[in-house]
């Protein structure tokens, strides 16, 4: 049986265990498994159950063979992750061309204000001089406050891992389950399920 463990925020719970059993069982899991083993046409469906009050989800996947049905647990598990981990990371992505839209917006303006300081008087102490400058350096600190976000959106991307391991490798099934022989295959996961949402 396999757990998948995690720390909830009040907001989550059962609720954040449900969403995750939803994702293991998408489609988008389901055609990365098949894409992962190279399979073709259907590819056996998984099972994942909440273990009691835990934040803890079971992982099963049924087969007429007892190796096939260790080798699609494992597949499901690893498929899991990787979807989990393209969802974070584009949703971090997506803030990026906002944040370019802004200081494209910025330095708009900014070349603006050059063309008045070019045409201003040369004299550092001019009041106007003074105050196009003044401008001028405000826009370049909030563009470049932009930019450091974007790097750190970058980088949180580049770094991201899914809060999910697998607790054991999914073991080769020796008995048949009821009601048909079919083999039946436990994996473990955990997973830290913080809804975490970056404020940028």
């Amino acid at each position: 049986v396999a757990p998948l463990a995690g720390d909830f925020t009040s907001a989550s719970g059962s609720q954040g265990i449900a969403n995750e059993i939803e994702v293991l069982r998408s489609a988008f899991v389901q055609d990365r498994v098949r894409t992962d083993l190279g399979l073709v046409g259907s590819v056996p469906t998984v099972s994942a159950y909440q273990s009691g009050t835990t934040s803890v989800i079971a992982v099963r996947v049924q087969s007429g063979d007892a190796r096939t049905a260790q080798i699609l647990a494992d597949a499901y598990v690893a498929a899991f992750r990787a979807v989990k981990r393209e969802q974070n990371v584009q949703s971090l992505v997506d803030n990026i061309p906002e944040f370019q839209s802004r200081i494209d917006g910025l330095q708009i303006r900014i070349n603006d204000l050059d063309r008045q300081l070019a045409a201003a008087p040369g004299d550092e102490r001019d009041a106007g001089r003074r105050s196009l400058v003044a401008q001028r350096d405000a826009l370049v600190s909030e563009q470049s406050s932009y930019r450091e976000r974007i790097s750190q959106l970058q980088l949180n991307a580049s770094l991201y891992t899914p809060a999910v391991r697998s607790i054991r490798p999914a073991y080769l099934p020796t008995t048949p389950v009821e009601p048909t022989p079919r083999k039946t295959l436990s994996v473990a996961l955990v997973v830290g399920l913080k809804i975490g949402r970056a404020h940028v």
